[in-house]
């Protein structure tokens, strides 16, 4: 063969690009989507509803012992476990999987035609779940704060997070779009950051206990990994979807978003280590300088939805929630830079200000999931606009979250000083518990006007389905005359 004529061949070659698939129909997308969305979304609103109910009762049985039911289950400590496990597993994660699920396929093109692997992988977590909190309140828990799930309910988890991660996996090997929306990238940081943290959760914390020092560095690179990396990365993919979708814009740009990504993924592991803690000096140093680099991503983020939303107005309430999570997400990260401070870490570690700290960012993702709900739920029902729930929600978030950092400083300040009692310190937290309790009263009560809500969607859409095969009989009926 001639090499001229060899070169020109390979230059008529084209290219490797993405060949494009056949685009579906938006009217299929949210038909595909459009039981299986609302139905979690009342799932998790009814978890939210139960994590509530359960940390005021644990709160009412710290402040009022002598009120509260003399059995097992209802002491302050299996409460709260029972609790954590509701809120972290039951809402807070089910919740930003929801988003995710539907975020992707909107955003990619796809229709979901995997009904069965959708509705099975959240059956068996809420199964899980739902296993885990009754054994917490049966006493069967490992210890370990927000990762109290005993060897059976964990290996639900981890089946239905493996199908998770397969359903995301094929949304995006579906898709008709050739570059994938900022949102998705924190997506795939959910959805496999989860089934890492199950599956070594898992590993170190009840298959083969770790002992010692361990103990404490596993649960707080776990802890970090749910919290700084996982529902942040989620929060934020979250508010870069929605958001520009409610102002019908674009998001302002990628490259901020790629910042984000890589300081939430590189960054969000580290810090929430004490100097009290028995650990060697260097590494609670080491760990607290690299948690300040977390200021990147909270920076970065501001910006970009600064950008996004200027000049722009809308009357959407699920904007106004959006705007709630990322305040409140970010006083959870100005908190933790705070808390680096040697002064500041002193007066804050092991008192309700870590607790608060935890709460602000369940809180954000709250407001995020109600207001994606807010854009969601009108387009497969009726959802009528709530004013009143958005400041029930909001007040009692204020009050439950705030009464935990003031009373943590309280606590802390009196710790330190000598010239108080230990018992005087109890008590002079007592206001602050008692104020938390009415917090989670009013959030008890936002909680509940939202499942409502979520409900009368589902109800509108099976009473729809209904009317729409009685007119099909009827006009087979017809048609057969």
């Amino acid at each position: 063969m001639n090499p001229s004529k060899k070169k020109e061949s390979k230059k008529e070659m084209p290219s490797k690009k993405w060949q494009m698939k056949e685009e579906v129909s938006v009217e299929e997308i949210f038909n595909s989507l459009r039981w299986w969305v609302t139905f979690q979304i009342c799932n998790s609103a009814l978890w939210l509803l139960i994590a509530t109910g359960l940390i005021g009762l644990a709160l009412f049985e710290l402040i009022f012992p002598e009120l509260a039911p003399n059995f097992a289950a209802a002491n302050y400590g299996r409460l709260i476990a029972a609790s954590s496990t509701a809120l972290l597993y039951g809402f807070a994660f089910q919740s930003l999987m929801i988003i995710a699920i539907y975020s992707c396929a909107v955003s990619n093109k796809v229709k979901l035609s995997g009904g069965g692997l959708m509705f099975g992988s959240l059956t068996l977590w809420n199964i899980g779940v739902f296993v885990a909190v009754i054994a917490a309140l049966a006493g069967d828990t490992t210890g370990y704060e927000w990762f109290e799930l005993p060897y059976y309910s964990g290996t639900i988890l981890f089946l239905a997070s493996l199908l998770f991660a397969i359903q995301l996996a094929l949304i995006l090997n579906n898709r008709s779009v050739e570059r994938l929306h900022p949102s998705n990238w924190f997506w795939i940081i959910l959805v496999f950051g989860l089934l890492l943290l199950i599956v070594f959760s898992q590993i170190f914390f009840v298959r083969f206990p770790i002992e010692g020092a361990g103990q404490i560095l596993f649960h707080n690179w776990f802890k970090n990994l749910a919290f700084n990396v996982i529902i942040s990365g989620g929060i934020v993919g979250s508010l870069f979807y929605f958001a520009p979708m409610i102002l019908e814009t674009e998001l302002y740009s990628r490259r901020l978003a790629l910042c984000t990504f890589f300081g939430i993924a590189i960054f969000g592991g580290f810090g929430g280590l004490s100097m009290s803690m028995p650990l060697p000096r260097w590494v609670i140093e080491v760990n607290n300088m690299f948690y300040l680099f977390m200021i990147i991503p909270f920076t970065a983020v501001f910006i970009n939805l600064f950008f996004t939303v200027k000049n722009r107005k809308s009357s959407n309430i699920g904007l106004r929630y959006l705007y709630l999570a990322i305040i409140f997400w970010g006083i959870h990260i100005l908190t933790g830079l705070a808390s680096v401070n040697t002064e500041v870490n002193k007066i804050t570690e092991f008192t309700l200000y870590s607790a608060g700290r935890d709460y602000l960012l369940i809180l954000s993702t709250l407001f995020a999931f109600m207001g994606c709900a807010e854009v969601i739920l009108p387009q497969f029902g009726r959802s009528k606009k709530s004013s009143f729930q958005f400041y029930v929600v909001l007040i009692g978030a204020l009050i439950f979250s705030l009464s935990y950092l003031a009373g943590g400083f309280i606590q802390g300040t009196n710790y330190y000083d000598y010239r108080v009692k230990f018992s005087d310190v109890i008590i002079s937290v007592k206001p602050f518990i008692f104020t938390a309790l009415l917090g989670s009263g009013i959030l008890f009560v936002g909680a509940l006007i939202f499942l409502y809500r979520c409900s009368a969607v589902v109800i509108s859409l099976i009473k729809t389905k209904q009317l729409s095969k009685i007119l099909d009989e009827t006009t087979e009926q017809k048609i057969a005359v």
